[in-house]
């Protein structure tokens, strides 16, 4: 896994992506999912368009949103490659921004 540039923070979001080389974002996301001890499943993951994602809850009311798209563009060796996105909302971030249950 390789960061894909800097943490980004914004409005109570913090924000940073990766490239993940020989997954797909199926794979990725559910990967991740089974490192999230302590979190609880807020929206199952599953497919949106050309994206796998899903979204976990902290006992502190934090979100976790896990977004993983196809990227084996970015992948000059000819591999498969995902891009996943990991966006943490405080839990002091306007509930019009936190990501929907759908």
């Amino acid at each position: 896994m390789r960061a894909l540039g800097p943490e980004q923070r914004n409005a109570g979001v913090t924000t940073r992506s990766y490239e993940i080389t020989g997954s797909t974002p199926h794979d990725a996301v559910l990967a991740y999912a089974q490192l999230l001890s302590g979190w609880h499943n807020r929206v199952r993951p599953h497919a949106v368009a050309r994206e796998f994602r899903g979204s976990w809850l902290s006992s502190d009311g934090s979100t976790l949103q896990v977004t993983a798209i196809d990227a084996s563009t970015l992948n000059t060796s000819g591999s498969t490659a995902v891009q996943m996105t990991l966006q943490l909302y405080s839990p002091s971030t306007p509930a019009s921004t936190t990501p929907s249950k759908t």
